[in-house]
């Protein structure tokens, strides 16, 4: 059956004017210019280092306005970056949060039809993730939630898919070490962008040393909280905890510790691997 929820910690930041999309495309990982009306793409803005700032799925309307899915509480900090680079251009960004709420579908089967079905666009990051959909907010009412968030983010965990701030921290974390690359939210061909060097360094080195994994525990008590750190069983560092719901969360780990029995605050780790990143471990 189809499952049906609001992602009431994202927020919406609109993007609009003739050289938005310009303005766009030198900043951010993923090529703006090929998303169309009804389309998406994953994204993030980062450090001139390469560093993760903010990750966000973005849109466009039929009349050239962008719309960046972020986090709702770092919202204003993605509009005081924006609107730097934005200076002098007429580009106006805004926060429109209020305006809109965000939905989750998943789990829909073929011939589902979704409930204002011209608002959704696939999830560009997964199959597994199904839809989503931008809904203002005076539509927002004929959706009919039957899911909690609770349920999209153990799907979203299970799926090793980075949920911004939760799980990378500004100014401080790289994105293929949190599985971007392999999430669709790079576009290597694209030419430049802020960090892009030290983006495409890593990845053509093959300089990636750890990644973001679902760990599980093994007896079902709840996890420790972000930051907690991961051991093997001789007590050695192996990586630290991200986000987390109940007893399932995302641990970064060195890749040659993934395979091994890893434990938290005492509580033994069961580490899974989804498909499409079992070809990089």
């Amino acid at each position: 059956m189809t499952k049906i929820c609001q992602i009431d910690n994202r927020g919406i930041v609109s993007v609009a004017g003739g050289e938005a999309e310009k303005l766009l495309q030198s900043l951010v990982t993923n090529d703006v210019t090929q998303i169309s009306p009804g389309g998406a793409r994953y994204g993030c803005l980062l450090t001139p280092q390469g560093k993760f700032l903010h990750d966000f799925l973005v849109t466009r309307d039929g009349a050239g306005m962008f719309f960046l899915e972020c986090e709702a509480a770092r919202a204003p900090e993605l509009i005081r970056s924006l609107k730097i680079y934005a200076m002098r251009t007429g580009v106006e960004v805004a926060d429109a949060s209020e305006d809109y709420r965000i939905f989750a579908a998943w789990d829909t089967a073929d011939g589902t039809t979704l409930p204002l079905a011209e608002i959704w666009y696939r999830d560009p990051r997964l199959e597994e993730l199904g839809f989503r959909a931008v809904i203002p907010v005076g539509q927002a009412g004929e959706v009919a939630e039957n899911a909690e968030f609770a349920d999209y983010d153990r799907l979203r965990i299970a799926s090793a898919v980075p949920d911004g701030s939760r799980d990378m921290i500004p100014q401080r974390s790289t994105l293929l070490d949190h599985n971007i690359d392999e999430l669709g939210g790079i576009a290597w061909k694209k030419g430049c962008y802020v960090g892009q060097e030290v983006t495409a360094r890593m990845h053509y080195r093959g300089l990636v040393k750890k990644r973001l994994l679902p760990v599980k525990s093994q007896t079902g008590t709840a996890l420790p909280e972000t930051g907690a750190e991961v051991t093997d069983s001789e007590g050695r560092r192996a990586g630290e905890m991200r986000s987390i719901c109940g007893d399932s969360g995302l641990a970064l780990l060195r890749l040659e510790e993934a395979g091994e029995a890893l434990v938290c605050d005492g509580a033994k780790l069961e580490v899974s691997v989804p498909e499409y990143l079992r070809k990089k471990m």
